[in-house]
């Protein structure tokens, strides 16, 4: 997840850490070696990132950095974290993140084909909790 969250924060204007492109070439190898210009900074927007998962990764260290540094800058996109498993899953990776950064929360469906029969304010209801209200009216 970590890379996914901080490409998504350095979209938005929140972070630049990532690392320099490097060099263009061409198909075969060869052309120039010099190293592309560092983009200019993007300007801050807040945001809502989505990032629908089944709750398995391996970069739970990273992930966890990644959004206590996002948290301590105070930058203005919050993660809504969706775990998705049909048989039952508990996602406890996700709940611990989603109770530990203000700016994370976790919506779990357990039954996608219930989920997806629902009316619109009920999909609202589910996916806009009190913690994303509270963060947007800051």
């Amino acid at each position: 997840y970590s890379f996914v969250l901080a490409k998504s924060l350095e979209h938005f204007g929140w972070a630049n850490g990532s690392p320099a492109a490097p060099p263009k070439r061409s198909f075969f190898g060869f052309g120039s070696s010099k190293a592309a210009a560092p983009a200019a900074p993007l300007a801050k927007k807040r945001s809502i990132v989505i990032f629908v998962t089944d709750g398995d990764n391996t970069d739970k260290r990273e992930t966890e950095q990644v959004l206590a540094e996002s948290e301590a800058r105070g930058d203005g996109v919050y993660f809504l974290f969706i775990g998705i498993s049909n048989g039952g899953g508990s996602f406890p990776f996700l709940k611990k993140i989603g109770d530990r950064f203000s700016n994370t929360g976790l919506v779990v469906i357990n039954d996608l084909k219930r989920f997806n029969a629902q009316s619109d304010e009920e999909l609202n209801g589910q996916l806009i909790g009190g913690e994303l209200v509270t963060w947007l009216k800051q």
